[in-house]
């Protein structure tokens, strides 16, 4: 009887044209994200953001003239590598916490909004994030909020005055964060963002302690490392090279210093010729030094 059932059911479902194949699902994280291309005409309509006070231990500009003068020097050597190979998507990252990657991240992203009006700093420090308090904004939803499906891209991008560029918080995450930074909508955004922006600084976590900056360096066209004098250990600078061994390493920011130390630079050279294979010449084989004064 209930294949006498079945032929009827079947009979049925072809007289009312019933035969056409299912549509394809939409991937879960492309419905809650509202697409994942950004026109390049919506920048202008984005919520804007004005920064406040930075938290304790943090800046969100350079602390004098001589550290702003760093930074535009450390902007003229990136533009010089742009000239070489593709380098839209920068990674900021350090060895260990406390050396100040993301005040380098915040205010690269600052001076290189000062060049372009087409700038993008992304808070993928899922675990620590700083970016909020380096800028002086209270904590909203973002980049965790998005790739959780709680929010929609539109709703967690805004621009940031009186600097100019595009910031996506790093919000909240429910799930072990490395996870959720290898969920495909992130690197498709990566992807795609370099079609509406000149400029991607990505804040990460450190590299030695996380796995994170590992698969978020695969990401990017390239790679700066913070290194922050009398404070990283030679080992983990060694580490946290090797850990990049398949990146593009850009060059490195030495953080917190008056004058060049020549100990750290002698010590990331001999690091950056013994990776030259892997990690071209990048800043003309020198470290930026930027001097600043916050923790991470």
């Amino acid at each position: 009887m209930s294949r006498i059932f079945e032929a009827l059911r079947k009979a049925e479902s072809d007289r009312n044209g019933d035969r056409a194949a299912p549509p394809t699902a939409t991937p879960a994280w492309r419905a809650a994200g509202g697409g994942i291309a950004l026109p390049g005409d919506a920048i202008d309509r984005l919520p804007v953001v004005h920064c406040g006070p930075p938290s304790r231990g943090r800046r969100a500009t350079p602390p004098d003239k001589a550290g702003e003068e760093s930074f535009r020097v450390l902007r003229h050597r990136l533009e010089l590598i742009r000239r070489q190979r593709p380098l839209g998507k920068l990674l900021v990252t350090s060895a260990v916490p406390k050396e100040g990657k993301t005040t380098v991240a915040t205010n690269l992203a600052a001076t290189l909004a000062r060049a372009s009006s087409r700038v993008l700093l992304i808070d993928a420090d899922l675990r620590h994030p700083g970016v909020d308090g380096a800028l002086g904004l209270q904590p909203t939803t973002g980049l965790g909020d998005w790739l959780e499906e709680r929010a929609q891209l539109a709703a967690v991008l805004r621009r940031v005055e009186p600097h100019g560029f595009v910031y996506l918080a790093a919000g909240e995450v429910r799930r072990n964060p490395a996870d959720v930074l290898r969920l495909p909508a992130f690197a498709e955004f990566l992807t795609t963002s370099a079609t509406t922006f000149d400029w991607v600084v990505i804040d990460s976590p450190p590299l030695v302690p996380f796995v994170d900056a590992h698969h978020l360096a695969t990401l990017a066209d390239g790679v700066l490392v913070v290194l922050r004098q009398d404070v990283t250990p030679r080992p983990a600078i060694a580490q946290a090279f090797a850990a990049l061994d398949r990146a593009f390493v850009a060059g490195a920011v030495l953080n917190g210093v008056d004058n060049m130390s020549r100990g750290y630079y002698d010590y990331y050279s001999e690091e950056r010729v013994t990776r030259r294979s892997r990690t071209p010449a990048a800043l003309d084989g020198r470290a930026a030094a930027v001097e600043v004064s916050a923790n991470d």
